[in-house]
């Protein structure tokens, strides 16, 4: 398996993706409403396992976004002025020394 770079635009593109498909399922619940078919006969169990193994891509996915947004806030903080003087960030105070 190989990381790939994505992009906000491409991580819209799967979103848009799923919420087709998302529709697409959701056309099918309303038409058998709609006349009155009890059940439909579906092969599911692939699909299943893909929409688990989906689930597993999006947290471990999510899981890389949040360790990238606190590597980069780290690096923005290590950065700031105040920050290589020892000083504490903006808007706080230093505890006092006892």
């Amino acid at each position: 398996m190989t990381l790939q770079p994505y992009d906000a635009q491409r991580l819209d593109d799967i979103a848009l993706l799923l919420l087709d498909l998302a529709g697409s399922v959701r056309q099918m619940s309303r038409l058998c409403r709609e006349h009155d078919l009890s059940t439909v006969q579906i092969h599911d169990k692939k699909a299943q396992e893909w929409i688990a193994k989906l689930d597993d891509w999006a947290r471990d996915a999510d899981a890389r976004l949040q360790t990238s947004l606190i590597r980069k806030k780290a690096v923005e903080r290590a950065l700031r002025p105040n920050a290589a003087a020892g000083e504490a960030p903006e808007g706080r105070k230093r505890p006092r020394k006892k």
